[in-house]
């Protein structure tokens, strides 16, 4: 024991001040009063919790004396959790060089893109199409079809019974028939969505996003060729099947059509509704039976898809052909003052189910027996 101005202090054999704490919490965080809960004895070594006191530690238990990767985070098991300045710059350098990447690939296919929309790879000039001898080609063809469908579209020749058979307008292209169906507009106007509509370039899931006529290729539809644009020739030009439309193969009572032929047909009408419809094209929006065209394997294809710029009601169009081709259209496009070129899939649907009606009467559209119509007295 020594005296000090403070008293008596005991001293511990190394030399040591004994000394008593008092250790205080803050027991009311509201009015943030402090209160001495424990004391340490310094000479019994020895700490004592005051009656009815209590420690409240952050998170409800005590902190350990070591924090978990020490006090300079040397512990092995933190620097192997850690990462260095090396390894960071790495990720940084690396996230750099695939934005960099994706910006240059991006900009490398919207410059393609462009470059490809303005090259017009899709165009026909008038002069290098060859209009081909519709007589002697198509009626060896056999490719007729109804005369509700006549127009400017098609040609037709005499039969022996004082009737026309209808053929559609074709010439020659690089050597090869094609079909020809005109537009009857003055002029095209080159906008935009014109030259997505018709761009040649298999960009199925781009960038752009943009699924159009050359993009689309399968066995059950009409390969698109090209159009002109060539006041006043302004048609679109798409592959030619000799066999005609699935019209003209229905009312030709020559042609015997049992139930396995009429499954070919439709399985492939179905197959390529379905290649349209998981397309951005989405819907055909004129389906018909004398838009199925079958070639000279007897493959039934879907033509007078897409290109909803090119469409436009005829003004010289009589009023039996203009109602004609509303016969396959759903209800509620008819009710629309001015449906949609496009369509709709669902109005796809009741089209189809038109066309399997006359698959199986073979009585055209909308066929009713003559019973039918005999009046109840």
């Amino acid at each position: 024991m020594l005296g000090s101005v403070t008293g008596l202090v005991q001293i511990d054999d190394k030399g040591d001040r004994d000394t008593d704490f008092a250790i205080w919490d803050m027991t009311d965080t509201t009015s943030s009063i402090f209160e001495i809960v424990a004391v340490y004895n310094g000479t019994k070594k020895q700490m004592e919790t005051l009656p009815g006191m209590s420690f409240h530690w952050p998170g409800g238990s005590v902190p350990p004396d070591m924090p978990l990767c020490g006090f300079k985070n040397d512990n092995p098991v933190c620097i192997a959790r850690t990462i260095t300045m090396h390894q960071m710059v790495s990720i940084v350098v690396f996230f750099i060089l695939v934005i960099i990447f994706t910006v240059t690939i991006f900009i490398y296919r919207k410059l393609k893109l462009e470059k490809e929309l303005a090259a017009q790879l899709w165009r026909i000039f008038w002069e290098d199409l060859h209009m081909s001898n519709l007589e002697k080609v198509l009626h060896s063809a056999g490719s007729k079809l109804t005369l509700s469908l006549r127009g400017s579209n098609y040609g037709s020749l005499p039969t022996a019974d004082g009737h026309f058979q209808v053929f559609a307008k074709t010439a020659y292209f690089k050597g090869n028939i094609v079909a020809i169906k005109f537009v009857n507009r003055k002029r095209i106007e080159l906008t935009r969505k014109v030259l997505f509509e018709l761009k040649h370039d298999s960009l199925m899931l781009s960038l752009s996003g943009v699924l159009q006529m050359r993009d689309v290729q399968n066995d059950h539809i009409t390969r698109f060729i090209g159009a002109c644009i060539d006041p006043p020739n302004i048609c679109i030009v798409t592959e030619y099947c000799l066999r005609g439309s699935l019209q003209d193969i229905l009312e030709n009572e020559s042609i015997t059509l049992d139930w396995m032929f009429k499954y070919s047909l439709i399985n492939d009408i179905v197959k390529g509704m379905a290649f349209l419809h998981n397309s951005v094209i989405a819907s055909h929006g004129n389906l018909k039976s004398s838009n199925c065209v079958v070639d000279n394997r007897f493959v039934l294809k879907i033509t007078d898809y897409g290109l909803s710029s090119f469409r436009t009601e005829s003004s010289s169009e009589d009023a039996h052909c203009y109602y004609a081709r509303k016969l396959w259209m759903a209800p509620e496009l008819l009710r629309i003052g001015s449906p949609p070129a496009s369509g709709t899939q669902k109005g796809d649907v009741y089209s189809f189910g038109i066309i399997l009606q006359e698959v199986a009467l073979r009585r055209g559209v909308f066929y009713i027996e003559e019973e039918t119509l005999i009046p109840k007295v």
